[in-house]
């Protein structure tokens, strides 16, 4: 099998952007009054890096009190050599756009949000010796709870989902390469890796 994201990882990440900027655009603006100034976070996924060694940054801004959109990626090229010699494959390029909603204030309590996500997956070995990939495009929907730790540092936790359609080709094994199915537009729900995310507020 081979992994291969080059222009499919573009694509994706050039939606994403187009993504944020509809979605920074159509967000409720406060007044500068309400408006918090500190706007910015930068983050990385804790969570994600316990998966595998997934790479997860996420960028927030803040477009009113209780309002921030949001941009991540995820990366993962990694494959880990079993002691049969299979694989364990967690391999993906995934960005998302979206938007949260802080019923107290951005970047600090609860928070509940969506956005539009791409991704290019390589998958299998975990629970069984198949393999799964292909690309996947679809909507996420979650929430969870910012915690303050000081003044610019956050940990924040949380839950969430990705629904869609994927395009995909199935393996008997990680590393023989024999197709067992493919498959196109077809509708899928997968649950996200719990969110345990590090960000700085600027």
């Amino acid at each position: 099998m081979i992994f291969n994201m080059k222009g499919k990882a573009t694509k994706i990440l050039a939606v994403a952007v187009v993504a944020l900027l509809s979605f920074g655009m159509a967000a409720p603006r406060a007044s500068a009054q309400q408006s918090n100034p500190e706007r910015v976070s930068l983050g990385v996924d804790l969570g994600q890096a316990a998966w595998f060694g997934t790479i997860g940054v996420d960028f927030s801004y803040a477009v009113g009190r209780h309002w921030t959109t949001d941009l991540f990626v995820r990366y993962n090229p990694w494959k880990w050599e079993k002691k049969d010699g299979s694989q364990i494959n967690q391999r993906v390029f995934a960005a998302q756009a979206g938007a949260r909603w802080w019923p107290w204030h951005a970047h600090s309590g609860w928070y509940w949000g969506g956005g539009v996500r791409g991704c290019v997956y390589n998958q299998g070995g975990l629970f069984s010796d198949k393999a799964e990939e292909g690309t996947a495009w679809g909507l996420s929907l979650g929430g969870g709870y910012a915690l303050m730790l000081g003044g610019h540092c956050n940990l924040e936790f949380g839950l969430s989902g990705f629904a869609g359609i994927k395009n995909y080709t199935k393996y008997s094994c990680t590393v023989c390469g024999r197709e067992e199915e493919t498959g196109k537009g077809k509708w899928f729900i997968w649950p996200d890796v719990p969110t345990i995310r590090l960000t700085f507020v600027f």
